[in-house]
């Protein structure tokens, strides 16, 4: 089927949709694997996500490692609530949306 409207993705969002993807797809993300794919220092290029993941992980939903993000059982059932702090999108509209994570 044609394509009736494209998006043209710019590195950030290539390295945002990645991160986001891992996560969701496999619950873990290694920090280096991202690193090395786009010449990056994660916990730099992600400094204010990961103030936000912290909050997530005091709530048992994930545990960040120096290496690595896990995501925890209990934090699989809200990985979509977890992913969105790398939505840069979605965390610049000042209206709030939300989708149903269960």
């Amino acid at each position: 089927l044609p394509i009736k409207r494209g998006v043209k993705l710019n590195r950030d969002d290539i390295i945002r949709r990645d991160v986001i993807m891992r996560l969701m797809s496999h619950f873990q993300l290694y920090k280096g694997e991202i690193e090395e794919k786009y010449n990056i220092d994660f916990d730099k290029y992600f400094a204010p996500e990961i103030e936000k993941l912290k909050e997530q992980q005091q709530d048992g939903l994930l545990k960040i490692y120096e290496d690595r993000i896990d995501i925890t059982p209990a934090g699989r059932l809200l990985i979509r609530n977890i992913a969105v702090n790398f939505d840069i999108y979605t965390l610049s509209k000042k209206e709030k949306r939300f989708s149903q994570a269960i």
